[in-house]
C-alpha cells in the first residue's frame, strides 16, 4: 500500500476503535495566493472528518489542549476520552557519525515523542547538492489540513468541535475560521516538501490547478513535518540561531531525522467501519547533521554526518498512553496475527462512558497495516524485501515495577530501547531481561497476547489490577542509510 525503500521508511497504522454521508464538489483552486489572513498559523488541529477526533501538534507530537476532555484523542466524538498522548519513536545504535564514538551517551539513541518533545516542527534544508545545512524555522509551520467538500459542506460540527463546544453554540465567526483555513491550506499545499496529494493527471508532478491536495480518495487529510536538527537556518541556508539545543527525549544526542506525518479519514457514520478508523502514515528521513560547533553537539569541529553514517538495528515505534474515559482501570493487550494492540476497560463498567454519556464503553487499538523493510533479514528466512509487522509489543502500568522511562535522561533511552526489543525496560541496556508468560512460564517478546473475550492465555489483571496503562509497538530491526 505505501512504497518505500533503504533510505525512506513508512509504517503506515490506523487506529480502530468499536461500540455497541456524500461528498461535496472537489474545489480545484490556483495556489497562487500567498500568506494571508485566511491562515490562523495553527499550531495544533484536528482529525474529526467522522466518528474520532484526533489532535495533533505541528511537532508531530500529542497534545490535549484541544479536546474538552483534556486528551489526544475522543471516541464518540463529543463525548468521552480515548487516548490521552500517543507518538513515533525511533530507536537506533547509530553508527559512524561522527557523534556516537565521542559521546559518553554512546551509540543507542532513541527519538521522537512520548509526555516530551523531541522534535520541533520544520524541514531538514538542504543545499543543491543535498547536504544539510540545517532545519526550517518552527515559526514558518503549522498544521496542514484540507478537506475535500470544504467549500460547501455545513462546517458546524467541525468548528464546534475545533473549538471544544456544541453545535448550537458555535458562531458564525468561527466557522469562518476553519473555512478560511481549509481554503488556504488547499491553495497553498506543501506538495514539494512530501504532503501527498492525488495525482489527477498522473504526470508524476503537483498541479495545483488540476490535482486534489490531501491523502488520494480520503475526505479529510492532516499533514506535519518535524525533525531534531538542532541549527535552524533560513531557505538560504543562512544561521536564525546558532545556539539553538536540539529538543531533549530521553537524553540522546540528536541524530538529523525527518519525520513526515500523514493522517486521513473517510466521513461515514458511526454504523460503517471506515466511520471508526483514521489512518495514519509515519515517514522517517536519515538526513544527518550539518557542521556545528561544540556548543550545539558537543563535540568539537563537527563537519556535520559523513556519508558512512547508518542507523543499525533501527526499531520504528508507536507509543501510546490510552485513556479509556475512567484512565484508572484501563487493560491493554496485543495480537501477535493482526500486528495490533489495543486497550480496552478493566471493569465492566466505566465511570466515564457509562456513568457520564449512558454508552457503553468502547475499545480501541493501533493495527501496523504495513511496517519498513526487513532488510537486515531478522526473521532468517533469507528475503530482506518483506514488510515488517509488529515484532514485539511491551506494556507498562503507571506507579507499577514495570514504569515509564526516565525523561531527559540518557538512561531512558537505553531503557525505551529495550522496550523496542521486546524486554522489560530495566535493568537497562545492554542488560535485557525478558517479559515472562505468568501462564505458560516461558518468555516472549510479545506481552499480553492472550485472548481476553475467552480469558484464555496471557492477559491483562493476572499480574497487574487495572489502572493506567502505556502501551509499545515496535517494529525492526532495519537499516536505514543517511540521505
Amino acid at each position: 500500500m505505501i512504497k518505500n525503500n533503504l533510505k525512506l521508511i513508512t509504517v503506515c497504522s490506523v487506529l480502530i476503535v468499536s461500540v455497541l454521508l456524500a461528498k461535496g464538489p472537489v474545489s480545484n483552486r490556483s495556489a497562487s495566493k500567498q500568506l494571508d489572513d485566511r491562515n490562523q498559523n495553527p499550531n495544533i488541529s484536528v482529525l474529526n472528518i467522522n466518528n474520532i477526533a484526533y489532535w495533533i501538534m505541528k511537532d508531530g507530537a500529542y497534545t490535549t489542549s484541544g479536546s474538552a476532555n483534556g486528551t489526544q484523542a475522543d471516541y464518540p466524538i463529543f463525548t468521552g476520552g480515548l487516548i490521552f498522548a500517543e507518538g513515533m519513536l525511533w530507536g537506533a545504535k547509530v553508527k559512524n557519525d561522527g557523534l556516537g564514538g565521542t559521546s559518553a551517551k554512546g551509540e543507542v539513541r532513541v527519538g521522537g515523542s512520548t509526555y516530551y518533545h523531541g522534535l520541533k516542527a520544520g524541514r531538514i534544508i538542504t543545499d543543491n547538492d543535498g547536504n544539510v545545512l540545517g532545519s526550517d524555522d518552527p515559526a514558518k509551520n503549522h498544521v496542514w489540513r484540507v478537506r475535500t467538500d470544504y467549500a460547501t459542506a455545513d462546517l458546524s460540527v467541525d468548528a464546534a468541535n475545533f473549538n471544544a463546544t456544541s453545535v448550537a453554540s458555535v458562531t458564525d465567526a468561527q466557522i469562518k475560521i476553519v473555512k478560511d483555513q481549509y481554503e488556504y491550506d488547499w491553495e497553498n499545499w506543501p506538495a514539494a516538501w512530501g504532503a501527498p496529494f492525488e495525482d489527477v493527471n498522473q504526470d508524476g508532478q503537483y498541479d495545483p490547478t488540476i490535482d486534489i491536495p490531501g491523502y488520494p480518495g480520503a475526505d479529510q487529510t492532516l499533514w506535519t513535518v518535524a525533525n531534531d536538527v538542532p541549527l535552524i537556518v533560513d531557505d538560504s541556508g543562512a544561521p536564525l540561531d546558532t545556539n539553538n539545543t536540539a529538543p531533549s527525549l530521553y537524553g540522546a544526542d540528536p541524530i538529523g531525522i525527518e519525520l513526515q506525518i500523514t493522517m486521513w479519514g473517510y466521513a461515514f457514520g458511526a454504523s460503517d467501519p471506515l466511520g471508526n478508523n483514521i489512518f495514519k502514515a509515519a515517514k522517517m528521513k536519515y538526513m544527518g547533521l550539518p557542521a556545528m560547533d561544540s556548543t550545539v553537539v558537543g563535540v568539537s569541529g563537527f563537519a556535520g554526518t559523513p556519508d558512512s553514517a547508518y542507523l543499525d538495528s533501527l526499531y520504528f515505534t508507536q507509543w501510546s498512553d490510552p485513556d479509556l474515559g475512567t484512565y484508572t482501570d484501563d487493560y491493554v493487550g496485543s495480537d501477535t496475527t493482526l500486528s495490533y494492540g489495543y486497550v480496552y476497560n478493566g471493569n465492566r463498567l466505566d465511570g466515564v462512558f457509562n456513568g457520564i454519556f449512558n454508552l457503553p464503553v468502547p475499545a480501541g487499538g493501533y493495527d501496523f497495516l504495513q511496517g519498513p523493510v526487513d532488510n537486515m533479514d531478522s526473521d532468517g528466512d533469507g528475503d530482506n524485501t518483506d514488510f515488517l509487522g509488529m515484532t514485539a509489543f511491551s506494556y507498562f502500568g503507571a506507579g507499577s515495577a514495570i514504569d515509564d522511562p526516565d525523561l531527559a535522561n540518557y538512561a531512558g533511552s537505553l531503557q525505551f530501547y529495550n522496550l523496542m526489543e521486546g524486554f522489560l525496560p530495566r535493568p537497562e541496556y545492554p542488560t535485557q531481561i525478558p517479559f515472562t508468560d505468568p501462564i505458560s512460564g516461558g518468555t516472549s517478546k510479545y506481552a499480553l497476547s492472550g485472548n481476553p473475550v475467552t480469558g484464555q492465555g496471557w492477559i491483562d489483571g493476572i499480574q497487574l489490577p487495572p489502572g493506567d496503562r502505556r502501551l509499545v509497538m515496535a517494529s525492526g530491526p532495519f537499516r536505514l542509510d543517511v540521505g
